[in-house]
């Protein structure tokens, strides 16, 4: 549903999958400092595209169908927080969201705001933003700075107000779309390494990227982009992904309330588990209180969100999808209809018909 938004799925003709992307499995995050080096910068990058995404008309019919009292709650795989962006009040993310990070560290457990997070990276790698973007200058002079002490605050500023025009640069790079994965993170180093979050789910299960997403209907019947390229921005893009990146000399900043603890986007990765009171959260909505359900958007290959959607069919619950391409759905007994086409068409064009104003 999210590629409306201009955020990349993994499992389209264009997803990060076809163009070799291997996300990160939760063991290999947690157990190496070099890998979360290499995360976290390629994510420090993507994260300056992914943050302006804004809700598209899909997300806006969910809401409008909510508010109207014919959506009763939305489960999501997607990580990016759109829904709740358009106005959705009971939204359930089965693999969490890019808007928050952890910290690992035993005892902890600290959250933080992505945003504040973003701050903190962009501060202590001024020095390594220069070097991989900009010129061997200017890497110099921030460096420079920071051995002189107090002193040299002005030049210290100026560097980071460079740090985040030169990624604001790299953000508007035509072509940048191309290195962008579905959850944000960049490739830099060109060698389309592992990075980025991949949902991992029970046995027969696989990861889902950002542009998934399920949908619970219930009372039914009851009415109550990116920015345009510039030629600077391609050429910085180009020398990352052509010179490839020093990852062991990005810094990745502990944990802000332990002081050591190291920080995790709070997302299911590949490997990983779902959160068990999401998990049993999602079960109780499709058994206890749906009516209905509505795959939209979703291949829903990757069994946390098939298992919901065959739970419903063998209730006898209605089930229809909206979606561009096969799902894993399809063949199920007990689908209803299927609808191939743009989510923000289809669910604009049902609001309406039901007197909504998405």
């Amino acid at each position: 549903m999210s590629t409306e938004s201009n955020i990349p799925d993994y499992r389209s003709p264009k997803g990060s999958y076809s163009r070799g992307h291997k996300p990160m499995l939760d063991a290999e995050f947690r157990r190496s400092a070099r890998n979360r080096q290499r995360y976290w910068a390629r994510s420090m990058v993507g994260w300056e595209h992914f943050q302006r995404a804004r809700p598209n008309a899909a997300h806006a019919a969910l809401a409008a169908l909510e508010r109207g009292g014919l959506v009763h709650a939305v489960i999501t795989q997607n990580v990016d927080g759109l829904h709740s962006r358009a106005g959705a009040a009971r939204v359930l993310e089965l693999h969490g969201g890019v808007a928050r990070v952890k910290c690992l560290a035993p005892g902890c457990g600290a959250t933080a705001d992505r945003a504040e997070f973003q701050e903190r990276l962009v501060a202590a790698n001024e020095a390594w933003i220069a070097r991989a973007f900009g010129d061997a200058r200017n890497a110099g002079e921030i460096a420079s700075a920071r051995r002189e002490g107090p002193g040299a605050g002005a030049v210290k500023q100026t560097g980071r107000e460079g740090a985040r025009a030169t990624l604001d640069g790299v953000r508007r790079a035509k072509g940048f779309g191309g290195a962008l994965r579905a959850d944000g993170d960049v490739d830099l180093s060109g060698d389309g390494g592992t990075a980025g979050h991949g949902a991992s789910v029970p046995a027969g299960g696989g990861g889902t990227g950002t542009g998934a997403g399920l949908n619970v209907l219930g009372r039914v019947g009851r009415r109550p982009t990116a920015g345009a390229g510039d030629a600077e921005g391609a050429g910085l893009a180009k020398q990352a992904a052509g010179g490839g990146a020093d990852y062991a000399s990005f810094t990745v900043p502990p944990c802000a309330a332990c002081g050591e603890g190291a920080l995790m986007p709070d997302l299911v990765f590949f490997g990983g588990s779902l959160d068990v009171g999401v998990k049993d959260a999602a079960t109780r909505l499709v058994y206890e209180e749906a009516d209905a359900v509505l795959v939209a958007g979703s291949s829903v290959e990757v069994y946390s969100a098939f298992r919901l959607v065959r739970a419903a069919a063998q209730r006898g619950l209605p089930v229809g999808i909206v979606n561009i391409g096969p799902t894993r759905a399809d063949d199920l007994d007990g689908i209803s209809f299927k609808v191939e086409g743009r989510c923000g068409d289809v669910l604009s064009a049902v609001a309406r018909a039901m007197g909504l104003d998405p």
